[in-house]
């Protein structure tokens, strides 16, 4: 191995954004590496042994590390739902020609003052939009109050970099869709009993004397015991 030559591999991230530089077969051309995300890439191809190939037949394809599914509520200053909206952004947002994800990175820096809540609310809102996969709308839809392509239905306006758009009181929101047609309310008194007896209990369960007063009381009820019983 060369001096300077890299001793890890290319991560997923890596290998799709020097694709120009993976081998072709002869069935494939450049035009078909064009305008693709990072997940239809993935999805369309495979690397071996850093030749492209092109899969055959539709395969399941899942992205780990984009974050829970609860991460797409969003907070102010959330730094766990803006990971999820960029790392989101990244794997699922079309780059044109072949571009890499750098070129995302760039638009939300240009376009949404590097806001990532905001760029995510646009690519799921967009009526227009096709690249976003059902899931990451129904999701975000469910957790946010907000339907797909009609933004002035929503309940939760799009995210501002320099404002808060969150309830002050997070308990007034609801916390599912239709909450407010259910007429059902629970209400728990809280519980002041533990599940481990006392201290004081305890000794009296392994204090001797009682079982010597039971015992005396035993032979006394016998001594009492009628005629015809003995």
């Amino acid at each position: 191995m060369p001096r300077h030559d890299r001793a890890t591999f290319k991560n997923k991230r890596e290998i799709f954004d020097h694709r120009r530089e993976l081998t072709r077969p002869n069935t494939m051309v450049e035009d078909d590496l064009k305008n693709l995300s990072m997940y239809a890439f993935w999805r369309l191809f495979d690397v071996v042994k850093g030749k492209l190939v092109r899969k055959q037949k539709e395969q399941f394809v899942a992205l780990s590390g984009t974050g829970w599914a609860k991460h797409a509520k969003y907070a102010q200053s959330c730094e766990k739902h803006t990971e999820y909206c960029k790392r989101t952004m990244l794997a699922y947002m079309p780059c044109p020609g072949l571009e890499g994800t750098s070129y995302i990175v760039r638009s939300v820096n240009e376009h949404f003052e590097n806001c990532w809540p905001l760029a995510l609310w646009r690519f799921v809102m967009d009526p227009k939009q096709r690249w976003c996969p059902t899931w990451i709308v129904r999701n975000y839809e469910v957790l946010n109050h907000v339907i797909h392509g009609l933004p002035q239905l929503s309940g939760l306006p799009a995210p501002c970099p320099s404002s808060s758009t969150v309830h002050p009181d997070e308990n007034a929101l609801t916390r599912f869709p239709h909450e407010k047609a259910s007429n059902v309310k629970f209400k728990f008194a809280p519980d002041t009993r533990i599940g481990e007896p006392k201290a004081d209990e305890l000794a009296d369960a392994d204090d001797p004397t009682v079982l010597l007063d039971r015992t005396s009381d035993l032979k006394a009820d016998c001594c009492t015991f009628r005629p015809w019983r003995q």
